[in-house]
């Protein structure tokens, strides 16, 4: 394709960490993983509350699925049981400008990761 020769080193650079990862994390897994993380039910996370220790964690859910999964927005809102998908665009908006304060939040998504890809 260019003249060069594929070796072992190149595809093995290719597909670093791939093997470690499952071949198909489905939106329900980082939804359940990112809950248990902390400490809250389904029914909370999936739910109408809009208690700080509920939405935080809802809302890095809709980070993860977005960046993890590559899903739209509103299949991102319907995972979640919002009606609207602004709701993730501001919810996503939000986590990525806390990551990069490189806080607590970067390292719950971090430790979400770890936990989900293990």
């Amino acid at each position: 394709m260019h003249g060069i020769e594929p070796d072992m080193q190149a595809v093995a650079a290719i597909f670093e960490g791939a093997k470690d990862r499952p071949k198909h994390i489905r939106p329900r897994q980082i939804i359940e993983r990112t809950a248990k993380h902390f400490h809250i039910s389904m029914e909370d996370i999936l739910g109408p509350k809009r208690d700080r220790d509920i939405v935080v964690p809802r809302q890095i859910a809709m980070y993860m699925l977005r960046c993890e999964l590559h899903l739209s927005f509103p299949k991102i809102a319907h995972e979640l049981g919002r009606k609207d998908h602004t709701t993730a665009i501001h919810s996503i908006e939000k986590i990525e400008k806390e990551i990069n304060y490189d806080g607590p939040i970067k390292q719950f998504v971090n430790e979400i990761k770890e936990r989900l890809y293990a």
